[in-house]
Formats: C-alpha cells, structure tokens, sequence
C-alpha cells in the first residue's frame, strides 16, 4: 500500500483556518523539501529569464498596467503599487492554502516592487 505523506498547513486569516486537502499530498511533500533560499532563487530565476523574456521589462509592463488601473479606478496608481498590489494578491491565495508558485511569484514580485521604488522616492 503506498502512503502519502500530506503536509498540514494552517494560516489564519480573518478568523479562519485552512489546510491542504487530499489529493495534495504530492505537491506537499515537494513543498516540504523547499528551504526559503530555494524559493528566493527560483523567483530570481524567473524574474529575470524566463518572466522577462515572456513579458518584457517588467518596468514597461507594470507602467502598463497602472496607466490601465488608474483609468479604470479614477487615481494614480503607480508600477510600484501594481507590484506591491500583485504580492498581495498572491499572498491572498495562500489563504486557501500554501503553493509554491504563489510563495515564489510573491517573492518576485515584491522584488521587482523594490526595484521599482525609484520612481516614487
């Protein structure tokens, strides 16, 4: 009989506790052998190869999207915002439990939101 092992994760949020679910065993287990720097590293990765090839600057693309975000929410929002903004929004769906992908596309974003400060410094 073969056993997976499953990863119980909790995050309270508002209140609310949520874990893996079956079926995640697999991706827990990869997840469980990832250490912080190994996260940090693929973000790296992908923030400067294989993100910047497929979308371009990300300083060009994330202007992009502000000039679309401040027209649609009638205020500035500037390219830092939208990266601060896309970390947040991959931190809220870790609300329904950890993945790696959203932990290192957080990471990547909120370095590229560093990198981005200049222009409202």
């Amino acid at each position: 009989m073969e056993h997976k092992m499953k990863k119980e994760i909790n995050i309270r949020t508002a209140g609310s506790k949520r874990g893996t679910s079956e079926g995640e065993g697999d991706q827990a287990v990869e997840e469980q052998s990832m250490v912080r720097s190994d996260i940090l590293s693929k973000a790296n990765i992908l923030i400067t190869g294989d993100r910047a090839r497929q979308y371009g600057s990300a300083e060009e693309n994330f202007n992009c999207i502000a000039t679309m975000w401040t027209a649609y929410l009638g205020r500035h929002v500037s390219a830092y915002d939208v990266a601060n903004m896309m970390a947040l929004l991959k931190i809220a769906r870790m609300r329904n439990g950890v993945h790696q992908d959203s932990s290192v596309d957080g990471c990547g974003y909120l370095a590229l939101a560093y990198e981005l400060s200049n222009e409202v410094t």
